[in-house]
């Protein structure tokens, strides 16, 4: 299973089952578990974004009950990896990270953050994916968002969806 967004402009975001059940993992089961976080990583191909993999915590991410920040340096070299092994295919699509609430939803602090964050990047495309997973039992429990020049905004789903348009997009 997928699930599927559309992004105003650029076209269809799907977010493969292997993600899904990567935040699914690390949510946070209660209030005293701490964020968990990571990089969206996937390709783009006929117009629309893939995401198939992510990268979970490491030893050196900072972690809270109210925080998740990435060791940059480590960050940066598993981008650097993924996209000299895939020859340039793989790429940095965005970042990920949880939250303690049944509805997920971006704090100020996340928008500044991703907004520096696309400021500062030299990326692939013309935005990058944000996705904050709430605590429930869904595999959909997500925030998914966009940040570009305009500023940070939340995508549409296109809900569970097996196909879409003409042709089937899983695999």
């Amino acid at each position: 299973m997928s699930l599927y967004y559309y992004i105003h402009g650029s076209g269809l975001l799907e977010i493969k089952e292997v993600a899904l059940e990567t935040f699914f993992n690390y949510k946070q089961r209660s209030f005293f578990h701490t964020e968990s976080g990571g990089i969206l990583f996937g390709y783009e191909y006929e117009g629309r974004i893939c995401i198939d993999s992510v990268t979970v915590p490491s030893p050196k991410d900072k972690r809270g009950v109210f925080h998740f920040f990435r060791d940059k340096r480590r960050a940066q070299e598993l981008v650097d990896h993924e996209f000299i092994r895939s020859q340039g295919k793989h790429i940095y699509i965005g970042e990920w990270h949880t939250h303690c609430q049944s509805r997920p939803a971006p704090s100020s602090k996340d928008i500044y953050e991703w907004r520096n964050a696309f400021d500062k990047s030299l990326l692939n495309l013309d935005f990058m994916v944000c996705i904050v997973v709430g605590n429930t039992m869904s595999l959909g429990n997500l925030w998914v968002g966009c940040v570009d020049g305009f500023g940070v905004r939340q995508i549409d789903s296109l809900s569970h969806c097996e196909g879409i348009s003409q042709g089937r997009v899983d695999d």
